[in-house]
């Protein structure tokens, strides 16, 4: 700064120049500006002048133009003192021009306009040295200061090797002289505040950095000096620079702010309250090239970052003394405990939605626990307003505590007193979030989001401590059955954290009571560190069924102490359900329904909407495969069903989609299904429009598109929004010349290939006849949800969550249909779950094949194992949905007409469908529903709507009048007014062929048959009886085909395998049989005709339904135990290949299934 106009400047400066006594004699004294641009202009032209060489540059210009060279100093207020008071002289040389003016042509800073010139009394002359390294880091210190974006010289040794170089040489070098001190003062005044804004110079900050090093090395003296920096909004430069695209210049400016803040209390403050410090500190920290270590200097910063932690008072140390009862005694925690307040808080949660129940049960419980422990006597004060009690909620989510925290669910951490109170959410990677209210008495509490990368600098620059702390719910380390771990549990925290709260109150919550055996062993390891043994929380998820076994904060215990909560974080979680050793019959445990819910399961997902349940089905047809087979055997092992009548109504409930999702809807678990709309399955012009805006979708979403009563992705088509109009043209257009359309289909079956449908599994085409063969009125239109990907050697998967449970009563004792006006309802009934297993779909999420990246194929792409953690969270989500699903009483016809009101087709076709399951106890229910169903269809305008349903009350009733035996109308007079209403009904199809096959007319059963298994390919009973109808007319080859084919879709299916092992025998029987005496015939063919016929028998008797059909009496035998089955077996055994074995007329084993 040039000298200063003050009265107090000017004695001063007299002082300085005085001619007699001053260090600077002056001869003339004068203040210049700039010189006149065309001078300027001129000189600069044909001249090179150089910053900081004064004496060359005037030697220059004198050259050029003539004039004269004066010789001098030029003068500069210090700024490390009063304005006036302090000032500094350097040698400088300028010019005079002809006529006596002064002018100076080397260059200066840009906000130097003026300079004050003294001629020197007496010039004494100088000779030429070579500085020193101490002069030379002068030099370029007073350059960079001086010019804006200049960069230090090369020409020392140390300036050689970059700027962490240049700083251990200047914070090394030894001695000192007045000069420096002043330089370092005019530095920090502010000199170097403005160089500091260019983050591609580094040699500015690397000097401020050599001039705070001596500052902290100093004892005393620097505190003015550091605030004339902090004045000059050093901080704020500093600040800046933290976001410096060069990782070098941040680091250096981090470590300037760690000198400044271990010195300077205001530098601290100004930092952590006005720049928000923390945030720009943990952004340089968690830089890339920081963590690989390819900044060294960063390792100085975060050194120094940790001195200035352990110099200051920091929180690590006060927080041992958080928690230090306040007016928060124990008898004020017994007293709201003991109110009556506090039961009505906990009914009013258990009555609450399933949903809000959930929402809140991480709030609520949280508000429990600090009860609890304040009335077991653990210290626990209560809020003020000049002291909010603070809470820190560990190992936070995005997507579950931060999510819940904003969407409000937070607001209940108080509940108990309402004292004021601030939740400091603290996770990984957590977007910054602030309520903005101020903890208040009577009020919610403040909600504060932050990670726990910033949360370490946010203690080291404040105050930051806690009175409790709060893990919800760790994933914990998973045991497996053969010892090794599928988790290792919560990513640790980082150890200040843990330190933090080591002497703090930790409160964790767990989905899973321990049990005895869980609660010594932590008792073990924690030794002394639990201060509250786990309890059962009623602000739970499941509050109204606290027996639940899995259940979201339903169990809470508390530790205290170094170390206690990292200990407490590796608790095992209870192992998966083992094979258990009970053996087979009547010892097992009753099951009113087993069953299988697909899941759709997404961890990215706000944790409420994780879970969406896509359908349910009956654990009987549902296949296991895989990962998945130890959900059969579980059931096997532990579970047999009851002969409940009740059973039909659980198989209807399972198996229409429609009828689950109004279910869970009615039921208040609406958010564990995805949007749907239901459509008539009529086709009109604004019907794609119309599921667009029923489901919010935009052009790029996909939509599901599912027929109501069909199970294993039968029907279920995927299309972007854009494409649905066009999709939906072919789905609900059946072709219209019909007989032409079966005749050369069915005559090419006929003729070549008897499982020849004209597609490949999986096709568009199969569904589009899916659709056109199916009996329900409407279908559903879905919303597309996603899972956590699945990874399988190395190919990323969008899998299906495939759980299984089995239902069984509370209570044993008189079952409720032996009791008068008695039900089984959702509080009769328990669920154990079976685990659960990835379904993954036939192609990878890459590879551009929509349905077949979202329909999940097992068979083809297999399966995959799901983390315990993962299971348990969709067990809790699901609450009692399954048994308030199951345990629903059964609608009558009048209640399921006003549930369906707008929807009349729909209405008509549920009535008849829940009349026909209650068939086998109720049959003159079943009649009077029906005739119902019959009656709502008629009200129906006349539609393709109408005729679907028309027809499947007329099938209805034909299986009814075969079943009941009564005098009524033929089951086939039925059948045929069925086809007559919708002649694509493949069901009825079928039911005609296997008619037609009972009665021996085998050839009309076959073309039946084929037409059926041509509209629906995928119906395990056609396949079986039209097998049977092949090996009775002798078509041996051909039963063999059809029952491969069959396998192939239903390979655990028993009935073809006894088919093939009967044609096989059979086949190579003939072989020899019908051989040329005189010519060898193949014997290779012959013996794999022969093993294959063993391989059938051997499987068909060998599955669960072929052993129940082995009788003691074997004159009463069925399929495979008959004694030509005997026969055959011993043929093929010992090779007899020159006996016939005739068939009987009824051979095959006869799979009865009327899809009701």
């Amino acid at each position: 700064r040039v000298y200063s106009s003050s009265k107090q400047g000017s004695k001063v400066l007299r002082n300085m120049l005085s001619q007699t006594s001053g260090p600077c004699p002056a001869k003339r004294v004068q203040m210049i500006g700039r010189p006149d641009r065309a001078s300027q202009k001129l000189i600069l032209q044909n001249t090179k002048l150089q910053p900081m060489q004064s004496f060359e540059n005037a030697c220059v210009v004198r050259k050029f133009a003539g004039y004269h060279v004066v010789r001098g100093w030029v003068v500069y207020d210090l700024m490390n003192s009063n304005p006036g008071e302090g000032y500094i002289a350097q040698r400088y040389w300028w010019n005079m021009t002809a006529d006596g003016r002064w002018v100076d042509f080397t260059p200066r800073p840009e906000g130097m306009a003026s300079l004050l010139l003294v001629e020197a009394l007496e010039v004494s002359p100088r000779k030429a040295r070579i500085l020193t390294d101490d002069q030379l880091a002068l030099a370029d210190g007073l350059y960079c200061l001086r010019f804006k974006g200049a960069s230090a010289t090369v020409r020392t040794e140390f300036g050689k090797h970059g700027p962490e170089s240049i700083l251990l040489a200047n914070t090394d070098i030894k001695g000192g002289c007045e000069l420096r001190s002043a330089m370092m003062a005019a530095a920090l005044g502010g000199a170097l505040t403005g160089q500091l804004s260019n983050d591609s110079n580094l040699f500015p900050i690397v000097l401020l950095q050599s001039i705070l090093m001596r500052c902290l090395r100093a004892d005393t003296g620097q505190g003015d000096t550091l605030g004339l920096f902090i004045a000059a909004d050093g901080i704020e430069a500093l600040a800046r620079l933290l976001e410096s695209k060069t990782a070098e210049v941040a680091a250096l400016a981090a470590a300037n702010l760690a000198i400044l803040c271990r010195r300077s209390c205001t530098a601290k403050k100004q930092l952590t309250k006005q720049l928000d410090g923390a945030r720009l500190l943990a952004g340089v920290f968690a830089r890339a090239e920081v963590k690989n270590a390819k900044c060294p200097i960063a390792d100085v910063a975060h050194h120094l970052w940790r001195m200035q932690s352990v110099a200051v008072d920091s929180p690590l140390a006060r927080s041992q003394h958080v928690g230090v009862p306040d007016d928060g005694s124990q008898e004020y925690w017994e007293s709201l405990r003991d109110h009556a307040c506090c039961a009505s808080l906990q009914t009013m949660h258990a009555e609450s939605s399933p949903f809000e129940r959930r929402a809140w049960s991480w709030s609520r419980t949280l508000a429990f626990s600090r009860m609890c422990l304040g009335s077991r006597g653990v210290a626990v004060r209560r809020g003020s307003f000049e002291r909010p009690f603070v809470i820190w909620v560990l190992g936070a989510e995005e997507a579950v505590e931060a999510q819940l925290a904003r969407d409000g669910f937070f607001d209940d951490a108080n509940l108990m007193d309402r004292a004021p109170t601030e939740i400091v959410i603290i996770g990984k990677e957590l977007q910054e979030y602030h309520s903005g209210d101020v903890p208040q008495e009577g009020r919610p509490p403040s909600i504060r989001i932050t990670s726990d990368d910033l949360l370490v600098w946010k203690m080291q620059l404040s105050d930051e401590s806690p009175d409790l702390a709060v893990v919800f719910m760790p994933e914990v380390p998973e045991p497996q059955m053969d010892g090794s771990q599928l988790s290792q549990g919560v990513s640790p925290l980082p150890d200040s954290v843990l330190t933090a709260v080591a002497h703090v109150p930790v409160i964790v919550t767990t989905r899973y009571g321990l049990g005895e055996s869980g609660a010594m062993a932590l008792r073990c390891k924690l030794r002394g560190q639990i201060i509250m043994q786990q309890v059962r929380s009623p602000f739970s998820s499941s509050a109204a069924r606290p027996q639940s076994m899995l259940d979201d904060n339903g169990w809470i215990f508390a530790v205290c102490g170094p170390g206690a909560m990292a200990k407490a974080l590796q608790m095992e979680a209870p192992p998966l359900q083992a094979a258990s050793s009970t053996p087979q019959g009547p010892s097992r445990t009753p099951a009113l329904f087993w069953g299988i819910l697909d899941i759709k399961y997404d961890t990215s997902r706000p944790v409420l909407e994780r879970v969406k349940v896509l359908e349910t089905g009956d654990g009987r047809t549902s296949k296991f495969s895989g990962d998945g087979a130890g959900i059969l055997r579980r059931y096997k092992e532990r579970y047999q069903l009851e002969l409940d009548p009740d059973m039909q109504m659980y198989q209807v409930i399972s198996a229409d989609k429609k009828l689950t999702h109004d279910l869970f809807e009615q039921t208040g678990y609406s958010h564990l299904v995805p949007k749907q709309v239901c459509f008539p399955r009529v086709y009109h012009k604004r019907l794609a429009a119309d599921i667009i805006e029923g489901l919010g979708l935009r052009g790029r979403d996909n939509v599901i598109l599912k027929l109501c009563n069909r199970s294993r992705a039968a029907g279920v088509v995927v299309t972007p929004a854009s494409e649905l109009d066009n999709l939906l043209t072919k789905l609900l257009h059946p072709p219209d010349e019909l007989d032409d359309w079966f005749s050369q289909r069915v005559g090419r079956m006929m003729e070549g290939s008897p499982v020849d449908f004209g597609f490949k599994p999986g096709d568009l085409e199969e569904q589009l006849r899916h659709w056109w063969s199916n009996e329900s009125p409407v279908f559903v239109a879905e919303t597309c949800c996603r899972s956590v990907p699945t990874v399988l050697n190395s190919r990323s998967f969008d899998g299906t969550l495939r759980v299984g449970f089995a239902l069984r009563r509370k209570h044993s004792g008189k079952k409720p249909w032996e009791q008068h006006g008695a039900t089984t309802g959702p509080e009769d009934l328990d669920i154990d779950w079976l685990g659960g297993y990835w379904k993954l779909p036939k192609a990878d999420a890459g590879s551009g094949s929509l349905r077949d990246a979202v329909v999940s194929a097992a068979r083809i792409s297999g399966t995959a194992p799901v983390k315990l953690a993962h299971l348990f969270e969709v067990y809790a989500a699901l609450g009692d949905s399954v048994q308030q699903l199951f345990g629903s009483a059964e609608p009558s016809s009048e209640e399921i007409r006003k549930m369906y009101q707008g929807q009349c087709g729909l209405g008509s076709y549920l009535t008849a469908r829940i009349g026909t399951a209650a068939m086998n106890r109720h049959p003159a229910r079943t009649r009077e529903m029906l005739a119902d169903a019959d009656q709502m269809a008629l009200t129906l305008r006349e539609c393709k709507e109408k005729t679907i349903v028309q027809s499947f009350i007329y099938r209805a009733y034909g299986v009814f009048e075969a079943k009941t035996k009564s005098d009524g109308q033929d089951p086939e007079c039925w059948f045929r007014d069925s086809l007559v209403c919708h002649p694509t009904n493949s069901l009825t199809l079928h039911l005609q062929g296997v008619a037609a096959i009972q009665g021996q007319r085998l050839h009309a059963g076959v073309e039946l048959l084929s037409k059926a298994l041509l509209l629906d390919p995928d119906f395990k009973a056609s396949y079986v009886n039209i097998g049977i109808a092949y090996l009775r007319l002798g078509e041996f080859e051909r039963a063999v085909q059809v029952s491969e084919a069959g396998l192939a879709r239903h390979p655990d299916a028993p009935q073809p395998q006894y088919h093939i092992g009967v044609a096989c025998c059979q086949l190579a029987l003939n072989m020899v049989l019908t051989g040329d005496p005189e010519t060898e015939f193949d014997r290779l063919q012959y013996e794999e005709l022969r093993q294959k016929s063993l391989a059938g028998f051997a499987k068909a008797r060998s599955s669960d339904e072929g052993r129940k059909r082995n009788r003691p009496n074997k004159d009463a035998s069925d399929p495979p135990w008959l004694e030509i089955d005997e026969k055959m077996i011993v043929a093929m055994e010992k090779d007899m290949g020159d006996m016939p074995l005739p068939l009987p007329p009824n051979i095959g084993w006869f799979w009865h299934s009327y899809r009701l």
